[in-house]
Order: structure tokens, then sequence, then C-alpha cells
């Protein structure tokens, strides 16, 4: 069972999500599926599994999010995809999962339990990403070598 703290389903608001903060969600804290939606200032403080989850064709502008795990707790700072592995339905769909971040900081555990806890940024099926200004802290970016995954990195 999935215990997200925000789930964003396709919204395509006008207005963005600003100043919101999640302590320790019993699952992803954050998670987007598909849609436009901007965010601001969106602080995401010890998670049980991602601090914050792009799916099916997320596509908004975000800046102002940090991100620190516990070290017995949670798994990835980001993890951005297009849907589930081996689900060719959502790896080939469109719009393909393409948001844009900036001004981000992701501190992640070093002695976590979780199997994928050294990923600051975990790149996985059909996806991309645009970041600027990011930092981050006991973590590594990893990129699928499954599927057509893209980073962008902007300096």
């Amino acid at each position: 069972m999935s215990l997200d703290n925000l789930t964003v389903l396709g919204s395509t608001v006008r207005e963005p999500i600003d100043h919101v903060e999640v302590f320790a969600a019993g699952d992803d804290s954050v998670e987007f599926f598909g849609g436009t939606v901007n965010t601001k200032y969106m602080a995401s403080i010890f998670s049980d599994d991602d601090h914050f989850d792009i799916d099916q064709g997320y596509r908004g502008k975000n800046q102002f999010w940090f991100a620190i795990q516990a070290p017995d707790r949670g798994d990835k700072g980001f993890e951005l995809d297009n849907g589930k592995n081996g689900d060719s339905v959502y790896q080939s769909a469109t719009p393909v999962s393409m948001p844009n971040f900036a001004n981000i900081t992701v501190i992640n555990s070093t002695t976590s339990n979780a199997s994928d806890n050294t990923l600051g940024i975990g790149l996985r099926t059909w996806t991309g990403v645009n970041m600027w200004n990011v930092i981050q802290k006991n973590g590594e970016v990893n990129r699928s070598e499954e599927h057509t995954s893209e980073l962008q990195s902007h300096s």
C-alpha cells in the first residue's frame, strides 16, 4: 500500500503548488503522475522511500526543493521514470516525463538499508530531466541502461 504524503495526478493547475513540507512520509514524500503543475519551496525530511517521485509524463517547472534522509530510512532523493520497468504501455507513452528543476539540495543517507540508498537522482525508463544549481551530498546520479533516459545539467 502506497502512503505518499502528496500525490499530484495529472494536474495542469495554473497556480503553483508552493511552501510544502513533508516529514517522515510512510512511502514517497511527493509523487507526480503526469501533468504540468509548477512548484516552489518543497521540503522532504526523513521519507521511508523516495523523496520526490516523477512518473507518467510529468513536465512541470520546479525550484527551491530540499530533501534530507535519516540514517536508518529511505531510498532515493529523486526517482524519475515514465512507468514501470517492463511495462511497454508506460515506457512508450507520450508525453515522456521531462521536468525542469532549479535550486535543489538532496542529502542522502550513507547507512540506510534500502537497496538504492546511494542514489541521489535515479533516472529510469523513458524519462529525462533538466536541472540547474543542484547540490547532492552522499549520493550519485544513476541513469538506467534499460531504456532511453536523458539528463541535462546546466550551470
